[in-house]
């Protein structure tokens, strides 16, 4: 049950990303260049319910960090938020249509034996 708030952690983290970056594809060249209406633009995106709840989002993963965090030590839970860059590699290749390639699939493969190595230096204390 423990594991479910790294897990919990890592899937409100990803669905916000996917969330924000589906979201701005549609302010996308509306962006303005001066600072002061830059500001104000991203003021603005405070009434847009998507990126609310992309907020939202990144507020219930922090909530799930902490209990994570109360169960397991910081060295053994952080490496698997590598888990988070792996999944939104892939969800956004197939939901938001990135581009992936061998490249991107070798490195998302080596993240994973990073944390399976990781978490077997942890198992073997």
């Amino acid at each position: 049950m423990k594991f479910m708030y790294i897990f919990g952690t890592i899937a409100f983290t990803v669905v916000g990303q996917l969330l924000s970056k589906w979201r701005m594809t549609h302010y996308e060249g509306k962006v303005p260049q001066e600072f002061i209406q830059k500001f104000v633009f991203l003021g603005s995106l405070f009434l847009d319910p998507y990126i609310l709840g992309a907020y939202l989002m990144a507020f219930l993963a922090s909530l799930f960090w902490l209990l994570a965090l109360s169960k397991f030590s910081l060295g053994f839970a952080y490496p698997f938020m590598g888990l988070s860059f792996v999944m939104i590699a892939f969800l956004s290749t197939f939901l938001l249509g990135e581009s992936m390639n061998p490249t991107k699939i070798i490195g998302n493969i080596l993240i994973v034996a990073g944390i399976v190595v990781v978490g077997l230096g942890y198992q073997s204390q």
